[in-house]
């Protein structure tokens, strides 16, 4: 991911091959990220780390987005639902 601003490299995501996806969130605080290596990550915008990794999966995963009614993974300074 690179910064608009400056053009820099501002985050890399940790999946082992092709990335297939990247959505944010209906807050804008997390992306979820897919790849060919059958998993799925929720990284936090603001700190790019990555809080969760969803394994398992028989395929390359192709797309996950966030929808609906949700509870981010990490509750902290953020509302506790959102709403998009």
């Amino acid at each position: 991911v690179w910064s608009v601003a400056t053009g820099v490299s501002v985050a890399c995501f940790g999946h082992r091959w092709g990335v297939t996806s990247a959505n944010f969130s209906p807050d804008g605080c997390w992306v979820v990220t897919t790849a060919e290596d059958r998993t799925v990550l929720i990284w936090d915008v603001a700190t790019g780390e990555c809080t969760h990794v969803l394994e398992g999966h028989d395929s390359p995963v192709v797309e996950a987005s966030f929808g609906g009614f949700w509870i981010p993974p990490t509750i902290s300074h953020r509302n506790d639902l959102v709403q998009p």
